[in-house]
């Protein structure tokens, strides 16, 4: 897992919303993990990204945040298995790294 800094959030001109719906998430510390395959085993990506912010002592700061990178709504027939998701946990504190800065 990575620490990341979320700047903003992405919108596809074909997302089944319209813009007034749509908002912008402001910048946040955050820990991230790319998640792949069917959206049926999410929730323990979801659980272990929890997991993981524990043990390192920070505190979720703000809702789950899910960006597909490859997913259905691409336009494309996919396979559940080929499907990308970045998972997203805004977090407060400080935490080494867990790679080499």
């Amino acid at each position: 897992m990575v620490p990341i800094l979320v700047l903003s959030a992405v919108v596809l001109p074909n997302a089944p919303f319209r813009d007034s719906e749509a908002v912008t998430l402001p910048a946040c510390r955050a820990l991230s993990v790319l998640y792949y395959g069917s959206y049926a085993g999410a929730d323990e990506a979801f659980l272990r990204l929890g997991r993981e912010v524990k043990e390192r002592g920070l505190t979720p700061a703000g809702d789950p945040r899910v960006l597909g990178i490859v997913a259905p709504y691409t336009g494309r027939e996919i396979e559940t298995k080929r499907y990308c998701s970045r998972l997203v946990l805004p977090v407060e504190g400080e935490a080494e790294p867990s790679f080499p800065v």
